[in-house]
């Protein structure tokens, strides 16, 4: 149901620090929830939550107009401030690799070259 509503109201996603169920259904929506567990219990909804004002959620502050980027490697807070800056040291870093791996003519030069093998 929360997912529903997310969606209907233009949510990209939802992040929270308690723990989901239904998750089979939620792949089927394609609408990505990070959450801190998966639990077969039912939700209390008898409390709202603040609205834009800062927030504790797993363990980092999010404000107002924070941009939050997930995939399936997790999560990252980009603060407003930040944003940028972050949208600029990313391109880099994606030129960067892209650059060594078009430099790397086999799949094993690229994996002898990573960290992963040292």
């Amino acid at each position: 149901m929360l997912a529903n509503a997310c969606q209907a109201n233009g949510l990209a996603g939802l992040v929270t620090d308690t723990g989901v169920r239904d998750t089979a259904e939620l792949r089927k929506l394609g609408f990505p929830v990070f959450s801190y567990s998966v639990s077969i219990k039912g939700t209390v909804k008898e409390t709202v939550g603040p609205l834009a004002e800062p927030i504790q959620i797993g363990g980092e502050l999010v404000r107002p107009g924070d941009v939050i980027r997930g995939d399936a490697d997790g999560l990252v807070v980009v603060r407003r401030e930040d944003l940028a800056y972050a949208i600029e040291q990313a391109r880099k870093r994606e030129e960067a690799e892209a650059a060594d791996i078009a430099e790397d003519s086999t799949a094993g030069q690229a994996v002898e070259s990573s960290a992963l093998m040292r």
